[in-house]
């Protein structure tokens, strides 16, 4: 499916912030070729912290401005995948994510969550590599891109307008995606981080998003 001018600019404009996500030390042990059980549970359990408020911001958002699109909650499935692998979710301060108020910014959102399930069948083919062992249905989170056709990709490109309606249209969209890559940095992020944010109206980013390089 071609890819319209509006997804190419937020494609990079959103590019780097993509690439520091990649590249914590948490979500880069997924993409090498070793990791441990343990680091599996934490990096669901990372996931489940971040997508329990994203799930219900979503859930607000698409039945106001997207009342046909649906896309399956992740709090159950990374739950699921925590308890086959025997390992229980851990206590963490509750986090907040509100839900978005326009049209163009619940598609920024959808632009990260539903770009991330390319990589997740990436990732869940690594995982069954590197942990035979583990049941193929603990990796529920990492394969729900893989489970439906048309994928929740495709969905979300037949949804995604070509051109924005207006400048505001672009920055709302641009809010939504650059909010949910910061929501995420921080789940994945040493506490200690440097990462600051900074305004998604003002920030300029270049690069290529792990959606470009998979989409089919």
């Amino acid at each position: 499916m071609k890819r319209s001018p509006l997804l190419s600019w937020l494609s990079r404009e959103t590019a780097e912030m993509h690439r520091q996500l990649e590249t914590t030390p948490l979500l880069s042990k997924l993409l090498g070729d070793s990791i441990s059980l343990e680091e599996v549970s934490e990096v669901l359990d990372r996931f489940l912290w971040a997508y329990r408020p994203i799930d219900r911001a979503l859930e607000d958002a698409l039945s106001q401005f997207l009342p046909t699109c649906r896309t399956p909650p992740r709090t159950p499935l990374l739950t699921a995948d925590l308890a086959a692998l025997g390992q229980p979710s851990r206590k963490h301060e509750p986090v907040t994510f509100s839900s978005p108020g326009t049209l163009p910014e619940t598609l920024g959102i959808l632009y990260v969550t539903e770009g991330s399930t390319l990589g997740g069948t990436v990732i869940a083919g690594r995982l069954e590599r590197s942990l035979p062992r583990i049941p193929r249905h603990a990796f529920s989170f990492f394969s729900l891109g893989e489970r439906e056709s048309p994928s929740l990709w495709e969905k979300f490109l037949m949804i995604f307008p070509s051109a924005p309606a207006s400048g505001d249209f672009s920055q709302e969209l641009l809010r939504g995606a650059t909010r949910t890559f910061r929501h995420f940095l921080d789940a994945f992020s040493p506490r200690d981080s440097t990462i600051s944010p900074s305004d998604p109206q003002t920030t300029r980013l270049s690069g290529q998003h792990l959606a470009e390089s998979l989409s089919p």
